[in-house]
């Protein structure tokens, strides 16, 4: 099943305000289904691209995502 992770990146100083900047980590993605109503297949997760991943992840405030099929541990 894929995972959903949430890296937090070092603190910046914008205009004066401190943010912290984060970054998706979406691994173990195999074989995972996004499915609607009634369970009919939307598409495959494994079939998303690098840049698709990027933009789901600008869409949520985040700087950047990371999507890989293998297990990523973070420290």
């Amino acid at each position: 099943m894929a995972r959903i992770q949430i890296l937090e990146l070092p603190m910046v100083e914008v205009d004066g305000v401190m943010t912290t900047p984060f970054s998706i980590i979406i691994d173990q993605v195999e074989h995972e289904d996004i499915t609607g109503f009634g369970g009919v297949l939307i598409r495959r997760v494994s079939e998303l691209t690098q840049d698709e991943a990027d933009k789901i992840a600008l869409r949520m405030g985040a700087v950047s995502a990371i999507l890989t099929a293998c297990t990523l541990d973070l420290a």
